[in-house]
């Protein structure tokens, strides 16, 4: 590689590389563009809107909230209004925080980040900033309109894919570095729920190769961050009914057919009460989910207190607590309970991608599944218990070591070797075997059939050994006739020849001559 000299800068103070000013101090914003903006006349027409936005977008990374401050000049190029007293107001509010513009800083290696997420309702936007002795540094801003559907997100939601948007910007950051998430909101918990679906499912897993932490916020060490976040501090309760004295009673269950599923749900109240429900549902449904559904319909009634009941016995002995994950899980019961990660740190970090596709349900650890919605994670010594229940139970038909997985995945059961295991089970199952040795051999008379070493052979084995002499089926009478035509023929033709008959009546394979002429 050849280094051009007079485009090279050695042991200076301060230098400007990609458009930015770099020095010991940090990394500020380029003056020139800085006063190209604060130069500029208010914009007459649609091309000098675009000349400002383009500039503007030069210096978004030093620009808190870049997308909710210039949204006005936005909405001029994309035409949903003119140029009017709005824009004149933002573009004056742009100036003034540009005339002393942040100084951000450069992560070192090792260094925590943190993130503050702020929402409106047209735009998220992110701050990265790294703790100092005296004082939070700030790093990088990061801003995006919300487009379509975006802008209905709910507000939770919303906050998450701000996360989302300031991960996919800044990956190198967030590959590098532990980045910090300091909320006043549950948006941790939101995106672990055990019943999220659609996006939060996709935004978790995406999240999950980052090593992010969620904590409480701190207290702010610059008005300028107490400035940039914007918090909502009531959430809607919910309703709920006064709770009974007396318990309710859940009546469950679940159907699957080559369709689809079912599942139906009777409640009983305290006061005998009946209320049905019914769902069609597009995938496979075993009692697992009806009883997870009935919980569900109870609970949203305030429901305290109820008495489930089921004609299966594994679901039964699954809420009953007899199975309990102790082997493989324990690492990620152990973060979900207690938020306590191993201390090597790739072992911690293959946990804190794991731990997103698992959720812990009253002490219960459960995997979410991708066509099913949460399957119960349990120990190698109880998977045999179900492989045995589904292989070879009341309704088993020995099936194979798939199609066995498959079932077992179905009835809601993980466990990470369960393929494995159902081969090894299958081929343990006496059953399933199809080349065993025969009970008898049926031989003729021969004697390699008949010798002393074949019978103690058969002996030492439990083999009958059978004998069986051929058998000569009755002709049907046709050989007859045809000998007698044969014999009159070659009377008639020795007759003829005489003493020549040996040369003239030639003997072929299968055929004389005779009859070949004939």
């Amino acid at each position: 590689m050849r280094l051009n000299p007079a485009k090279c800068a050695y042991r200076v103070q301060s230098e400007k590389v990609l458009g930015f000013i770099v020095s010991e101090r940090g990394i500020e914003a380029s003056p020139n563009k800085i006063k190209a903006i604060l130069n500029m006349k208010p914009p007459k027409n649609l091309n000098e809107t675009q000349r400002l936005a383009g500039r503007v977008a030069s210096l978004r990374r030093f620009i808190s909230r870049s997308t909710y401050k210039c949204l006005p000049f936005f909405q001029v190029l994309w035409k949903v209004h003119p140029w009017n007293e709005q824009c004149d107001e933002a573009f004056k509010k742009l100036k003034v925080y540009l005339a002393s513009p942040p100084l951000l800083k450069q992560p070192e290696q090792g260094d925590v980040l943190y993130a503050y997420l702020a929402v409106s309702l047209n735009a998220v936007s992110t701050v990265l900033v790294k703790e100092g002795e005296a004082a939070q540094h700030r790093v990088y801003y990061v801003s995006r309109a919300l487009k379509g559907a975006e802008a209905r997100y709910p507000q939770i939601e919303l906050l998450a894919f701000a996360l989302v948007t300031v991960a996919k910007k800044l990956q190198p950051y967030f590959q590098a570095h532990t980045v910090r998430v300091l909320m006043e909101t549950p948006l941790a918990k939101v995106l672990k729920k055990w019943d999220s679906t659609g996006r939060l499912i996709g935004w978790s897993i995406e999240l999950s190769k980052f090593d992010l932490e969620y904590e409480p916020r701190k207290a702010f060490r610059g008005q300028s961050l107490a400035n940039f976040v914007a918090e909502f501090s009531k959430f809607p309760q919910e309703e709920t009914i006064e709770p009974s004295e007396k318990s309710w009673v859940l009546f469950i269950d679940g159907s699957s057919c080559r369709e689809g599923g079912g599942l139906g749900v009777h409640l009983l109240s305290t006061n005998g009460k009946g209320r049905h429900y019914m769902a069609t549902l597009a995938f496979k449904v075993t009692n697992n989910e009806a009883l997870i559904a009935g919980l569900f319909v109870a609970a949203q009634m305030g429901v305290k207190e109820i008495e489930a009941r089921s004609d299966s016995q594994v679901v039964v002995n699954q809420v009953l607590g007899l199975y309990a994950t102790k082997e493989w899980g324990s690492k990620i019961m152990e973060y979900l309970e207690e938020g306590k990660l191993p201390e090597i740190k790739d072992e911690a970090r293959r946990v804190k991608k794991k731990v997103t596709r698992f959720q812990l349900i009253d002490g219960v650890l459960y995997k979410r599944g991708f066509s099913t919605p949460l399957l119960r994670c349990i120990s190698t010594q109880e998977a045999q218990y179900v492989l045995a229940e589904i292989h070879e139970g009341i309704c088993g038909n020995h099936s194979g070591r798939r199609t066995l997985a498959r079932k077992v995945v179905r009835a809601g059961y993980y466990w990470p070797n369960a393929l494995k295991d159902a081969r090894e089970f299958s081929k343990k199952c006496v059953k399933c075997q199809t080349f065993k040795i025969p009970q008898s051999l049926i031989t003729d008379n021969g004697r390699q059939f008949n010798s002393d070493h074949y019978k103690e052979w058969c002996a030492e084995l439990k083999i009958k050994a059978k004998y069986s002499s051929p058998g000569h089926p009755q002709a049907n009478g046709q050989a007859e006739p045809t000998n007698k035509a044969l014999l009159s023929i070659l009377k008639k033709k020795v007759a003829e020849t005489k003493g020549e008959w040996q040369t003239s009546c030639q003997v072929y394979f299968g055929r004389t001559e005779l009859q070949q002429k004939l």
